[in-house]
């Protein structure tokens, strides 16, 4: 294990690594083996990390890229972005959350923070509380479900041309805006379901206390 306040770099690593940081940064390019980091007011910048990535920690700002093993994170007071995944579990208290491009299923239980979850290609469990939420996918398949609850806030959902399911979503305080051809919303504005690009499966629950938005995915890319 390595203890530091200090810059860490590393590149190109072929070992098992732990870190415990107070302050200061960590950059590392390049490790097959596990990376466990606990930090308190760290700067992490961690790219093509092909093991497990455990990380914990208060007031981190990481941007970690290509991780080809499970990502782990818990974190609290935190801004983390998340570009080119496996499995992702996260939970955080208070900040921001981006989760690009993950290969695998994601699950997040975040609070008090905005959410971005896009261009996945696995189900998504998100359990919100305050904060704003969007996801989208890029593709979608298989039988494994989605759910996405948002008890504080609105959430933003969106499906490309390349994603079949169904949608039931339910909004509790707040109204329904849908722009899916064939999902229909209630008079009252505050449930919807239907089907997505002529999908069955797999279903994708939706629940919020705020506003809903349904939407056709644009290629911003």
């Amino acid at each position: 294990p390595v203890t530091s306040g200090a810059p860490v770099v590393f590149q190109a690593m072929e070992a098992s690594m732990s870190l415990d940081m107070d302050g200061g940064s960590l950059h590392g390019n390049g490790n097959n083996g596990d990376l466990e980091l606990r930090g308190r007011n760290t700067e992490v910048n961690l790219e093509a990390i092909r093991g497990v990535l455990h990380m914990q920690g208060d007031g981190l700002t990481a941007r970690l890229v290509d991780v080809g093993g499970e990502l782990q994170v818990e974190a609290t007071l935190s801004n983390v972005v998340v570009d080119r995944a496996g499995d992702v579990v996260l939970k955080v208290d208070s900040g921001s959350v981006s989760i690009q491009q993950a290969a695998g299923a994601v699950k997040a239980n975040i609070t008090g923070a905005d959410v971005h979850i896009l261009d996945g290609m696995g189900p998504v469990t998100l359990e919100m509380d305050g904060g704003d939420g969007e996801v989208s996918w890029a593709v979608l398949s298989g039988e494994k479900e989605s759910t996405l609850t948002n008890a504080g806030g609105k959430l933003t959902v969106r499906f490309s041309a390349t994603v079949a399911c169904r949608v039931d979503a339910k909004s509790t305080y707040g109204r329904i805006d849908n722009e899916l051809p064939d999902v229909k919303v209630t008079e009252a504005f505050t449930s919807a379901r239907g089907s997505v690009n002529s999908g069955y499966h797999p279903y994708v629950h939706i629940t919020a206390s705020g506003d809903i938005r349904l939407e056709n995915a644009r290629n911003t890319h």
